[in-house]
């Protein structure tokens, strides 16, 4: 069924070393998300039957050459290609729900791919929980307690929909959902709210 759970990719390459990893879809169901990892290779994620049984979210490392995923119902894993096992996974806080989430860019000098493999800057997620709870997840910190951001808001709690690092890594910015509409802009330095917009 391909490299990961749930999910399918379509290779376009005729190299047969890499084919075997890879699957075609059978064109049923919808498409939750879809992201390039390669030039000529895309991650699909096939809806499995409601939103608590498919891939919600995926996130392509080109530092290490990894792709993450998240379900509502299993937390985030992180695959390589040249596996079926994830290499780092998180489902401790899956009851609290996993819909969407964002990596934080790296920026340091990038090294071989083994080096930026063990490197924690490579594994900074943010991760939209429900009751609008974001989870700051590295899996290569696992001594240190996950960071947990709380919108305080006079309309109560918020759902977040979205999440987005400034490309330098200071900010993160989050979207609630439909029935809301709030951007939330927060300090990653402090993990304090700096700014909420209403719409």
């Amino acid at each position: 069924m391909g490299i990961m759970e749930n999910q399918v990719c379509l290779n376009s390459s005729s190299s047969q070393s890499v084919k075997k990893f890879y699957c075609t879809s059978d064109g049923k169901g919808y498409i939750m998300c879809v992201k390039w990892i390669s030039e000529n290779q895309i991650a699909l994620a096939p809806d499995r039957g409601g939103i608590e049984h498919c891939v919600t979210d995926l996130h392509w490392n080109e530092n290490t050459k990894y792709l993450a995923s998240c379900m509502s119902s299993n937390g985030i894993k992180i695959w390589s290609t040249d596996s079926e096992e994830p290499v780092h996974s998180n489902n401790s806080w899956k009851h609290s729900g996993v819909h969407y989430f964002t990596c934080c860019p790296n920026l340091k000098p990038r090294e071989d791919i083994e080096a930026e493999r063990k490197s924690p800057n490579n594994f900074v997620f943010a991760c939209a929980l429900l009751y609008g709870e974001i989870l700051i997840w590295n899996p290569l910190e696992k001594e240190q307690e996950n960071r947990i951001l709380r919108p305080h808001t006079h309309r109560g709690w918020v759902n977040a929909f979205w999440l987005s690092f400034s490309p330098d890594g200071r900010f993160l910015s989050s979207s609630s959902d439909y029935s809301n509409y709030i951007i939330i802009l927060w300090s990653t330095e402090v993990s304090k709210i700096i700014s909420s917009s209403f719409f």
